[in-house]
């Protein structure tokens, strides 16, 4: 009765030293228990170097698979008898193990007769590694296939994986019970309502996340779910974000990631009808044909397919198209080139930069929208389409019955200002043809020039009449 008493006490005690990180129990009827020795580098900061000749492999962790200490209680124990014993590890071979079962033996005899479980632990906990003489930097774990050197002792297999898998399942659990600060809103968290990314080990508090991460999604910004710390550039794993924000919203999540993975695809186009927007191989260069709708369409301007003949320029993409060809590399023209044809092509270079001449010499009436031209005179304009009166200025339309008032009265933004420009006009025309009379020597040349000048005239007055 006694012995049982002594049990009990020695496993309550050791109960309320391990309560909390349940690697103890112990079955009351049949006097058996199991204890989980965990492995973890002395320094906690440095890891385990493992190295499995069998796989030919070498790998980093910050926790080793536990021993398995199992033990059943005599009913004179400890007054006569000690706990019988096994150990088992999947790190540990044969010949070590043999040693740690002949070294509890060692400590039973040291105290025989008191209660040694928790002596057992302890010495599993901090020693082994100095009783073994192994190098936490050069563990060696491979396939034992020698003879046991004592019963008690029990090899399981090893793997790489499992080595792998029980180290993250670990330094999640250590995560969990941890508290963090957030970088975003600076309150301090529990490891179990935070993230943390993985390549940078960044932590923030779920609740910042979910907001951060849906903000994203909605934007459309679904390859931007990385680390908010700045200049970081970790990425979140989608089984985080599936996390935070929920089934219904990781589904745009994913399509969108799936759809800009197929946008940088070079063979896939989308099918251009609103309701459809299925994801289309084309057949050759142009042909494509959607196995949803069947809509037969232009790979290259997801207009209806129109055979041989180029794709049609809008006016909308005139200016960019131009842009591009002039500014983009050697295959961007190229497409170019493919799309609309290099006729076109050239064509839409010519009328844009004749646009912009006229754009940078002319103004719109205010009234008829018609392009207008001032060689000279006052701010006083007359359209010569609709006769609509105008400053050349501002363009505003001006009183037909007084025009000249605009100009007259003080309250306006034109005040004094009817030949503004005219006579710098006339300054920088003096100085062109004092230019001109030294540039008289060469006639020939002169001529070009004058012809050239004529043509360019000729140009934007036709190009007037036409708009």
């Amino acid at each position: 009765m006694e012995d049982k008493t002594t049990q009990d006490d020695e496993i309550t005690a050791i109960k309320s030293i391990y309560e909390e990180e349940d690697i103890f129990a112990f079955d009351e009827e049949k006097r058996t228990g199991k204890f989980f020795v965990k492995i973890i580098p002395l320094n906690e900061t440095i890891p385990f170097n493992v190295n499995l000749p069998d796989e030919k492999l070498e790998l980093k962790v910050f926790n080793l698979p536990p021993i398995l200490l199992e033990f059943k209680l005599p009913d004179n124990y400890p007054s006569v008898n000690p706990p019988d014993f096994k150990l088992s590890s999947r790190w540990l071979n044969n010949s070590n193990l043999g040693k740690l079962c002949q070294k509890l033996d060692e400590l039973w005899e040291q105290n025989s007769q008191i209660p040694i479980l928790f002596t057992w632990i302890s010495f599993l906990n901090d020693e082994i590694f100095d009783y073994l003489s192994i190098d936490q930097q050069n563990l060696i774990i491979e396939n034992d296939n020698s003879i046991k050197t004592d019963a008690r002792a029990f090899v399981e297999t090893c793997s790489s994986k499992l080595l792998i898998n029980y180290d993250t399942d670990q330094q999640e659990i250590k995560f969990n019970k941890s508290y963090f600060q957030c970088f975003v809103c600076f309150c301090d968290k529990l490891g179990k309502d935070c993230l943390k990314f993985n390549k940078c080990n960044h932590v923030f508090c779920n609740d910042c996340m979910r907001g951060y991460f849906e903000s994203l999604i909605f934007d459309g910004n679904v390859k931007k779910l990385n680390c908010p710390q700045e200049k970081c550039e970790s990425q979140a794993l989608p089984s985080q974000v599936l996390s935070l924000v929920g089934e219904e919203i990781f589904k745009r999540y994913d399509s969108l990631l799936l759809k800009d993975a197929l946008n940088n695809m070079l063979d896939i186009v989308y099918c251009p009808r609103a309701n459809c927007q299925c994801a289309v191989i084309p057949e050759d260069t142009t042909l494509c044909r959607c196995p949803d709708c069947k809509n037969v369409f232009c790979a290259l301007c997801r207009q209806t397919y129109h055979g041989i003949e180029p794709c049609k320029i809008t006016s909308h993409e005139l200016k960019e198209i131009v842009e591009i060809y002039k500014n983009g590399d050697a295959e961007a023209r190229e497409k170019l080139v493919l799309k609309y044809g290099e006729r076109r092509i050239k064509q839409a270079v010519e009328e844009t930069s004749s646009m912009n001449l006229i754009e940078s010499t002319s103004k719109k009436c205010p009234q008829c929208r018609s392009w207008m031209q001032k060689l000279d005179g006052c701010n006083k304009m007359t359209c010569s389409k609709c006769n609509c009166y105008f400053c050349w200025l501002c363009l505003d339309q001006l009183s037909k019955a007084d025009p000249y008032s605009h100009y007259n009265r003080e309250n306006s933004k034109c005040f004094e200002k009817l030949f503004e420009g005219v006579y710098q006009n006339d300054r920088e025309a003096a100085n062109e043809n004092h230019f001109n009379q030294d540039q008289e020597s060469d006639e020939d040349d002169e001529d070009e020039d004058d012809e050239d000048e004529f043509e360019d005239e000729h140009i934007i007055f036709e190009l007037l009449d036409r708009l």
